[in-house]
């Protein structure tokens, strides 16, 4: 009678699902798409993972959560819902995520996927392409001219994401003269790439209205977005600007067109290495490049790309105090509080960031701290917000170098200057859940039943 209570017991306690089981993700698509995914920012995109059990017994689970890397997009981690809470061996379930809202444009990541207590890096190698217009400005050559005058309308677009781009131009009371196509391809720009292009156009008898398109396609992804400006007739009188005016998005239209394309180089300008300042000049398309030599700082480069002419710009970039304000919400570490303070520049002016950082190894490693999960954050209106950070190689082009043996670089993206926070996360721990210390009992408890039986077997032949 024994010997058929230790039996049931151990096939009670083998039929029964567990959560020790390994479980691995072997598909994720985000908006039906995989590999690299376009997006466009602020949108929402549904994500699904399939969770597949490769052992010989059932699976239990409980959570399933992925993490985006960085701060990219609106939560800093998402729960699955739909997924069976029993997988048997073999089998897969779909676990969804629901309602993920890219919050800043550009090439991202997902970290990892957490089944339970588990990570698994299966997601690390999707990308997703967030896209959308971070700047369209329009000029003419002339705010005022006269009657059968050519002018010349400017078109300048700066893109987040990789997106194919198009710009059109309607006019009132003035023509494009002979020859010009009202739609021009700039083609593929890469982000945070800036390009152009310039209509010729005829003067009417009255002011010359205009309206500037500029439409981005990538993949089954379609934005847009539209300024407008005028000229005004010298002859008539009337008043005009070359300013703009009305602005728009949209999450689907059609594709640009053909014709010409003028487009501008992102030449830069920059003054000779400073320690912590530098001064530079440029315009809507000309970034100022400011770069560093003080390792103290941390920066060793800033691009600040403007929306007008600024000129004798200076950037100055220090340790700064802990604010008083606020703490840094969340667990991090932080490694350095930064000030940028300028001169010759509003903060109107500025349409664009771009901030190179270095971090010493020495305190990743004595923090504990994921040289992925270092981020830097921007004081907003007494709140701390995370700015997108990518980990980043010295030897990228136009960077000033450092020594990766001793430092590591990283890039974040910024809507202007203040105080910094450069702030570390160390690797999430897996904590024993309730459900693994009962797998750990039931496994001794096995353990044990075949022991038993061993025994058993071997007393009854003696």
């Amino acid at each position: 009678m024994n010997k058929k209570i230790l039996f049931a017991v151990l096939i009670f306690l083998v039929s029964t699902p567990y959560a020790g089981a390994t479980l691995q993700i072997t598909a994720f698509t985000c908006a039906g798409q995989s590999g690299t995914i376009n997006v466009q920012n602020g949108g929402t995109m549904t994500c699904q993972a399939t969770v597949n059990n490769p052992d010989n017994s059932a699976a239990s689970v409980n959570a399933v959560s992925l993490l985006p890397r960085g701060s990219w997009t609106e939560s800093s981690s998402y729960s699955a819902s739909g997924f069976s809470t029993t997988v048997n061996s073999g089998a897969s379930t779909t676990a969804t995520f629901n309602d993920i809202r890219p919050t800043s444009s550009g090439l991202n990541n997902f970290d990892s996927i957490l089944i339970d207590s588990v990570s698994d890096t299966f997601v690390a190698d999707t990308t997703i392409n967030s896209v959308d217009f971070k700047s369209l400005t329009v000029s003419s050559s002339s705010t005022s001219a006269a009657t059968s005058a050519t002018v010349t309308i400017f078109g300048n677009v700066l893109v987040g994401g990789n997106l194919d781009v198009s710009l059109a131009i309607s006019l009132s009371d003035c023509s494009l003269k002979a020859g010009e196509t009202s739609s021009k391809s700039l083609g593929s720009l890469s982000h945070n790439s800036a390009s152009s292009a310039s209509w010729q156009a005829t003067m009417g008898s009255s002011t010359c209205s205009y309206t500037v398109t500029a439409t981005g396609t990538k993949g089954s992804v379609s934005i847009s977005t539209s300024k407008s400006g005028s000229v005004s007739n010298s002859d008539s009188g009337s008043s005009g600007s070359s300013s703009s005016s009305t602005s728009s998005s949209s999450s689907s239209g059609g594709g640009g067109g053909g014709g010409s394309t003028t487009t501008t180089t992102t030449t830069t300008t920059t003054t000779t290495l400073g320690r912590n300042e530098a001064t530079a000049s440029g315009g809507t398309l000309l970034p100022l490049v400011f770069r560093f030599g003080d390792e103290e700082v941390a920066f060793t480069e800033i691009t600040v790309r403007t929306v007008d002419e600024v000129s004798n710009v200076k950037i100055k970039a220090s340790i700064a105090s802990k604010p008083s304000v606020t703490a840094v919400n969340g667990s991090g570490k932080v490694y350095k509080y930064l000030k940028i303070e300028k001169e010759n520049i509003q903060d109107s002016s500025i349409s664009a960031v771009t901030l190179v950082f270095t971090v010493e190894n020495s305190w990743l490693l004595n923090n504990s701290v994921d040289d992925r999960r270092v981020i830097l954050k921007r004081l907003e209106d007494g709140q701390w917000r995370e700015l997108p950070t990518e980990l980043i190689d010295a030897s990228r082009p136009n960077f000033v170098k450092w020594d990766m043996q001793v430092r590591t670089g990283y890039e974040a993206k910024s809507p202007g200057l203040s105080i910094f926070a450069i702030v570390g996360y160390q690797k999430p721990v897996e904590t024993k859940t309730p459900q693994d210390i009962v797998v750990s009992l039931v496994l001794v408890i096995a353990f044990m039943v075949v022991v038993t039986l061993q025994f058993v077997r071997h007393h009854h032949k003696l």
